[in-house]
C-alpha cells in the first residue's frame, strides 16, 4: 500500500501542535482523480474520498473519525470546532480553529492553485482575444476608430458572451463552466500549435523570419508533449 506523502516547514512548527501538506501520493482514487483525493465535493467515488482521508488522518496520528474537512468556499470565513459534526453537518468556510488536543483541521489546496491558474488563464484568453480582435479591425478589415472607442469594442466582445453565460446558467454552474471551458482549450491548443509550428518553420512562407532549429525542436517537442497529455486525459475520461 503506497503512504501518503507528508511535507511539513519547521517555520510552522509550534510545540504540541502537528502539521502537514500532502501530495497526490498514497490514495487509491483512480482516472482523472488517481490521487490523494480528499475532496468530498468531486465527482470521485465516496469510498475512495473516504480511504484516501482515512490515510491523511492516520498519518497526521490521528483516528479518521476525527478529522475535520469543512464544505471549503473561498473567502474570508473561518468556523470553529470542538468535536467533529455529524455527516451532512460541515460547514462553509475557508478556514477552521479549534482548542481541543487530538481533533486533525483539513483544509484542500489543490483547488486555490486550480482558482490563481483559471485566473491567470482567463487574463491570458480575454488580452489575447481583444489584441487579436483589434489587429484585425485595423489590419484586415481595415476599420479605423478612436482608440477608446476600439477598446470598449473589442473588450466587450471579449467579456459579455462570459457574462451573458454566468448570467444564464446561474452563479451556481461557474465552477462546471470554468472547467468545461479549459478543457475545450487544452483539447484545441494542440489543433493550433501544429500548424503555428508549420507554418513559422518554412522558409519558403516565412524567409528569413523562420524559426531557427532550435525553435523548431522546442515547439514540436511541447506541441507532442501536449497532444500526448490530452490524449491520455481523453483516454482515461472515457475508460
Amino acid at each position: 500500500m503506497n503512504v501518503p506523502h507528508v511535507l511539513t516547514a519547521e517555520s510552522l512548527r509550534l510545540p504540541g501542535v502537528g502539521h502537514g501538506f500532502f501530495t497526490r501520493i498514497g490514495g487509491v482514487s483512480r482516472g482523472v482523480y488517481a490521487s490523494l483525493n480528499g475532496g468530498a465535493g468531486s465527482r470521485d467515488s465516496h469510498e475512495a474520498v473516504a480511504e484516501n482521508r482515512s490515510r491523511a488522518a492516520v498519518a497526521l496520528g490521528v483516528a479518521p473519525e476525527r478529522l475535520a474537512v469543512p464544505y471549503q468556499i473561498h473567502s474570508a470565513d473561518a468556523a470553529p470546532i470542538s468535536e467533529p459534526w455529524a455527516p451532512g453537518g460541515r460547514p462553509r468556510c475557508d478556514g477552521l480553529a479549534t482548542a481541543t488536543p487530538g481533533l486533525a483541521l483539513g483544509v484542500t489546496g489543490a483547488s486555490i492553485i486550480f482558482a490563481l491558474a483559471l485566473l491567470a488563464s482567463g487574463q491570458n484568453s480575454t488580452l489575447t482575444g481583444t489584441l487579436a480582435g483589434q489587429i484585425v479591425m485595423e489590419g484586415f478589415i481595415n476599420i479605423r476608430l478612436r482608440p477608446w472607442l476600439r477598446r470598449l469594442i473589442t473588450r466587450a466582445i471579449a467579456i459579455i458572451p462570459a457574462v451573458c453565460v454566468i448570467g444564464f446558467f446561474g452563479e451556481s454552474k461557474t465552477t462546471q463552466l470554468l472547467v468545461a471551458s479549459q478543457v475545450v482549450l487544452s483539447m484545441q491548443l494542440g489543433f493550433a500549435i501544429w500548424p503555428l509550428m508549420r507554418f513559422t518553420g518554412e522558409k519558403k512562407k516565412m524567409g528569413e523570419f523562420a524559426n531557427p532549429r532550435w525553435i523548431k525542436i522546442l515547439g514540436w517537442t511541447t506541441a507532442a508533449i501536449i497532444i500526448v497529455l490530452n490524449a491520455k486525459l481523453l483516454y482515461d475520461m472515457v475508460k
